[in-house]
This record gives structure tokens, sequence and C-alpha cells, in this order.
């Protein structure tokens, strides 16, 4: 049995008629070292999320959102397959309509998790922002055939009805506008379901150009 770091300590300072060496005895001490640094080299990333998840939290309660956004890109480094330091950054940079990197965000977040349809709906939300619709599209597609929550969400509707409108397809994009009013709705979320209504609107608007005008007489 290999004797504890301890006692090997013991053993060397005190001990000088034990027949274990002072090398050997370093040796072990050494290996014994090592091992425990690893051990603690293991635990720290989960300590340090957990800290940083903390310093977040204080940070956003008191409106410091530039802090919080070098925090979280700083966390990211840290803890790269992380995904919830990489929701975190998206969420941030899609408030801030910083569409751009937050599609970088949500592109490594697929690389994290492939076959979540989370990280897809997320691509599509800021292509969306960006006014990629038919990328977009392709994004909410591959979500919604994934079956999962993810894509029963008011934003998921909402998006895909921006981009819908934005493609014309006024019909189907007031279906999914409607849907994403009532969701905000039952949510309470009041501001959001207006902005769903407003779309709406403008849905029903092109739609009734599209069909001539409200005397049935097409538009030149």
């Amino acid at each position: 049995m290999i004797p504890t770091l301890s006692t090997l300590v013991q053993l060397v300072m005190n001990n000088r008629e034990e027949k274990i060496s002072r090398i050997f005895c370093i040796f072990v001490i050494a290996i014994l070292l090592s091992t425990n640094l690893q051990g603690l080299a293991q635990k720290q990333p989960e300590q340090s999320s957990t800290s940083i998840i903390e310093q977040l939290s204080v940070l956003q309660r008191h409106g410091q959102t530039k802090k919080a956004y070098e925090l979280l890109k700083e966390a990211v480094v840290l803890f790269p397959k992380d995904p919830i330091m990489r929701i975190a950054l998206y969420n941030y940079q899609m408030k801030q309509k910083m569409y751009k990197e937050a599609l970088k965000e949500a592109d490594a977040y697929i690389a994290l998790a492939p076959n979540s349809a989370s990280p897809y709906v997320l691509r599509a939300l800021a292509l969306t922002k960006l006014g990629q619709f038919n990328d977009a599209l392709i994004g909410y597609a591959k979500a919604e055939s994934m079956h999962t929550g993810s894509t029963s969400s008011a934003s998921f509707f909402e998006g895909r009805g921006r981009c819908k409108l934005g493609l014309g397809n006024v019909q189907s994009a007031k279906a999914d506008l409607q849907i994403a009013a009532l969701k905000y709705l039952d949510s309470e979320e009041i501001f959001l379901a207006q902005d769903c209504v407003d779309l709406y609107k403008q849905a029903e608007i092109k739609a009734l150009n599209h069909r001539g005008g409200p005397h049935g007489k097409a538009r030149k």
C-alpha cells in the first residue's frame, strides 16, 4: 500500500531510521501531489461556472449589462462546451440587435448539440432578424422535424411567421402569427403579443392589396 501524503512527509522530515529512502519518498510525494492537483483542476470548472452564473445574475439585477456581456464572453472562452453559457450570450446579443454575433453562437451551440432542436430554432431566429428568410425557414423546418417542445414556443411561430410574411406567403404567415399572439397572451407577454397582432394586420393589408384592393380591382 502506498503511504498517504502526510505520512510520507513525516517519514522524510522526522524519522531517518525508516527503510524507505528519501528519494523514493520524494518521488511518491510528487505523484500524490500531481494527482491531487489534477483532481482540483477537474473540480474547478464546475465551481467557476457556478460562480460566473451567480455574478451574471447580480450584474443583470443592477443593470450592468456591459459588464455582464464582457463576463459572458470570458465565460464562453473558459467553458466552450457549456451550452448554458452559449445560450446566455446568444440571448444578450439578440436583445442588443447583434444578430451576426448571435448567429455565430447559435452555430457553436449546434456543434455542441446537433441532435437537439433548440439550437436550430435559435439559429433560425437570428437569420430571421438578419432578413435571410429562406435560410431561416430551412432552420425552422429542421427543428420542427425533430418533434420537440422547442417548436411549440411563441417565438418559433412568430419568427416563422415573419419569414413567411417577408417572402409574401401571407396566408401561412397569418396562421403562424395568430398562434404566436395567442401563446404570448397565455404567458402574459402583452407587448410581444401586440407585435404579432400588428404583423398580422400587415399580412391582412398585403393580402387585400394582392386581391386588388377593397373594391376588387387589381392595383397596377
